[in-house]
């Protein structure tokens, strides 16, 4: 499961859907491999067919072991991260980082009103700082992170009969 960020672009002419609104290349990957219906003799090689998949791009797979959102959780794969929204961190991090400056640089105009209290400029700020806090927390685990690729080798050698557990 993803947990992706809000997508936000940083060229209006540009904005896409907000969130996620499809099943990814992964999720429909899974999907072929729990519901494709196979006969008896048929399923292993079926089954063994959509499993060969496992090293196409955008069909990465790590599990929550992987994940380094908390340090000294035993994580160590940076790939494996909430927050993102491509398959480079560090470069989406950086555009993040661009937006959030940019909309720091309004807040005061924008939210400050003669008669009215700080409220709701101290709530934005929060949300931007927050927001920067989450981008540079989803980079720091690439110092040092190891990948992982938990794809199999599937050979034509391999036995029909014989699937990973």
């Amino acid at each position: 499961m993803d947990y992706p960020a809000v997508n936000v672009s940083t060229d209006r002419s540009k904005q896409g859907d907000y969130y996620t609104t499809k099943a990814g290349p992964y999720d429909l990957w899974a999907i072929e491999f729990g519901y494709t219906p196979f006969s008896p003799s048929e399923e292993a090689a079926g089954l063994t067919k959509i499993l060969s998949r496992s090293n196409e791009p955008g069909l990465a797979f790590d599990n929550d072991a992987d994940d380094m959102r908390s340090p000294g959780g035993g994580g160590i794969d940076p790939r494996v991260m909430i927050n993102d929204m491509s398959n480079d961190m560090v470069a989406y991090a950086e555009d993040r980082f661009g937006l959030i400056n940019t909309l720091m640089g309004k807040l005061k105009e924008k939210y400050s009103k003669p008669g009215k209290s700080y409220a709701e400029l101290r709530a934005r700020y929060g949300t931007l700082v927050g927001q920067r806090n989450g981008m540079a927390q989803s980079c720091k685990p690439f110092i040092g992170g190891v990948y992982v690729d938990r794809s199999f080798c599937w050979t034509r050698q391999q036995p029909q009969n014989h699937l990973p557990r």
